[in-house]
């Protein structure tokens, strides 16, 4: 009997490390779970990241279109003010008038002359004819030029006005003829259809 008290310590240190092994097993288990589920958390982390770094790109794409499409509208705008597709020939030969008439240019005569089709666009064309010296001519074309419609001048003539001038400046007989340009809203770009060949 005492043999076995004596040996009980022993089955005591073996259920113990039994136990504490146990534990540890358990322990470990519990360790690989977590980890597995840290790295299944960290490769769902990383997917969500792509994506979220995948929308910031498409955002970025959309803000740039928006800045090229505002870029365009504002060019269109420009294009339409110079390119219109109406003419107001009121409105021109107004413009054309008051130039004048604020350089004290004299007998303003402004006619117009016809309209061009040339296909994608229309020339209008107008004569102006007034008496003026040869700086007012210039001035005259230079604040025609700085308005916003596309303006050409086709031609300018210059005639010696046969009356007795006592100014300085020399009063001339001048003609200038001013084309406006209109686009044809209803022009279509004729696409040419392939022919198919012969067969032999």
């Amino acid at each position: 009997m005492m043999s076995f008290v004596n040996r009980l310590w022993l089955l005591l240190v073996f259920y113990t490390g039994y136990d504490v092994y146990d534990k540890y097993q358990v322990h470990l288990e519990e360790m690989t779970s977590i980890k597995e589920q840290r790295e299944l958390v960290q490769g769902r982390i990383e997917k969500n990241q792509k994506k979220v770094d995948q929308l910031s790109e498409v955002l970025e794409n959309i803000k740039a279109a928006e800045k090229r499409m505002k870029k365009v509208e504002e060019q269109a705008v420009v294009i339409q003010r110079k390119f219109p597709s109406v003419i107001n020939d009121a409105e021109l030969m107004n413009l054309f008038s008051n130039i004048a008439s604020n350089l004290n240019i004299k007998n303003i005569q402004i006619n117009t002359v016809g309209e061009v089709d040339k296909g994608f666009y229309f020339i209008k064309t107008y004569q102006f004819k007034a008496n003026s010296t040869y700086l007012q001519t210039l001035l005259f074309l230079e604040k025609v030029s700085e308005n916003e419609r596309l303006l050409n001048v086709k031609d300018i003539i210059l005639k010696t006005l046969d009356i007795k001038q006592r100014s300085r400046h020399q009063l001339l007989d001048t003609t200038i003829t001013i084309m406006a340009y209109r686009y044809n809203s209803n022009y279509k770009i004729e696409t040419a259809t392939p022919q198919k060949g012969k067969k032999k």
